[in-house]
């Protein structure tokens, strides 16, 4: 899952800076229907970005509470 998230952030941040330039046009030039879906796009790609990282930082828990029991299985 760590090499999808450093995947998806090579991709992320062109995507949603290319998406933000072509909200920002179609806004001065008036086609309201490409501005609506350039939010909507960029709300989901935001979406899929926390989720990908509250799954990355699931694993590092279950890691990090994995390698406690390990030092001190007599605390647990």
């Amino acid at each position: 899952m760590k090499n999808l998230r450093k995947l998806f952030d090579l991709i992320y941040f062109p995507f949603v800076f290319i998406l933000t330039l072509s909200l920002v046009g179609s806004f001065f030039t008036g086609r309201w229907l490409l501005v609506l879906l350039s939010i909507i796009i960029i709300g989901f790609a935001m979406y899929v970005r926390y989720l990908i990282y509250r799954s990355v930082l699931k694993e590092q828990d279950q890691e990090d509470e994995d390698k406690k029991n390990e030092e001190d299985p007599q605390q647990s």
